[in-house]
């Protein structure tokens, strides 16, 4: 899952960032207690070394959640995770409703 990029120092924000970290927000709000799932098929950490987890809270993919409203993408990536075909099935359907960033960011 990739959700568009915030501002950060030497880089302008993406398209939907903003409102895809407020939905984000929105989701997890602070004290909100979450399970961190590894998946199998993947390392660890990535090369920025940053922990590969999904996130869960309440039984609720989270990944999952942004994609649907249209506030993440699935990762196109050589080598997919696990849950990438349904991530994917769900990115579909939030293009077809125009859901979020594939409206906003035409």
């Amino acid at each position: 899952m990739s959700a568009p990029e915030i501002p950060h120092p030497g880089k302008p924000a993406e398209c939907y960032g903003s409102a895809s970290t407020r939905y984000l927000r929105q989701l997890l709000p602070v004290g909100t207690q979450v399970t961190l799932v590894s998946d199998p098929t993947q390392d660890d950490v990535d090369s920025y070394a940053r922990w590969l987890r999904y996130v869960e809270a309440g039984g609720r993919d989270i990944g999952r959640a942004q994609i649907r409203s249209g506030a993440a993408a699935a990762r196109d990536s050589s080598d997919p995770v696990s849950r990438h075909a349904a991530y994917l099935q769900v990115e579909d359907q939030a293009r077809e409703r125009g859901a979020g960033m594939w409206t906003a960011c035409r």
